[in-house]
């Protein structure tokens, strides 16, 4: 996760022509990482989360987008990529 974020932002000043080679490509190429099995929250887990966020000063302002993502099943890029053309409030669909 780290990675990808410096990935990103050095490659943003290569593009800018900051600097001329991003240091941080294939910088993960050596490493081995087993991937472990995605398990999907259970019911109880998510009204669990619900709850939490409802209750926090910290992370109730993430109950719209934990709506959208435990609703739709959408991954993150889909739910950040996604723009008011994509909702359609009247008949209660987005367009991904």
């Amino acid at each position: 996760v780290i990675h990808a974020l410096v990935f990103q932002v050095l490659e943003m000043a290569v593009n800018s022509d900051w600097i001329l080679k991003n240091p941080a490509k294939n910088a993960t190429d050596f490493v081995k990482v087993e991937k472990a099995d995605k398990v999907p929250l259970t019911q109880k887990q998510v009204e669990q989360l619900k709850i939490y966020c409802e209750n926090s000063d910290s992370f109730n302002i993430y109950i719209p987008y934990l709506t959208i993502a435990i609703g739709t099943c959408l991954r993150n890029g889909e739910i950040t990529g996604l723009t008011w053309k994509n909702v359609d409030m009247k008949n209660k669909t987005i367009n991904i």
